[in-house]
């Protein structure tokens, strides 16, 4: 039996949420400084993305940063400047950043 998509009504083969995702988000990325000095990562932008996504690609980030992080209210947050780096692997992934 053919399993279809819930947000796009097409089968699972044929699905491209993941695809209209990437083209249609525009993330934003910027540091900010915590408590005690310490510097984070946020990259938000991600209104209209399904959060097990989010969840998805904040653990891909954490992975090849080698950080801790964690999503909150839509928001992936990196530990430390990881700026640069995440720019580059979300282009990489094919996310627009800016």
């Amino acid at each position: 039996m053919t399993e279809y998509c819930k947000r796009c009504g097409l089968p699972k083969e044929l699905c491209v949420c993941d695809v209209i995702d990437k083209e249609e988000t525009l993330l934003t990325l910027r540091l900010e400084k915590r408590k005690y000095g310490k510097m984070i990562t946020i990259v938000e932008g991600f209104e209209n993305v399904p959060e097990e996504k989010i969840k998805s690609l904040a653990s891909t980030l954490k992975h090849m940063l080698g950080t801790g992080g964690s999503v909150k209210d839509n928001k992936i947050l990196l530990q430390g400047r990881q700026i640069n780096n995440c720019k580059l692997i979300l282009n990489k992934l094919g996310w627009k950043t800016k």
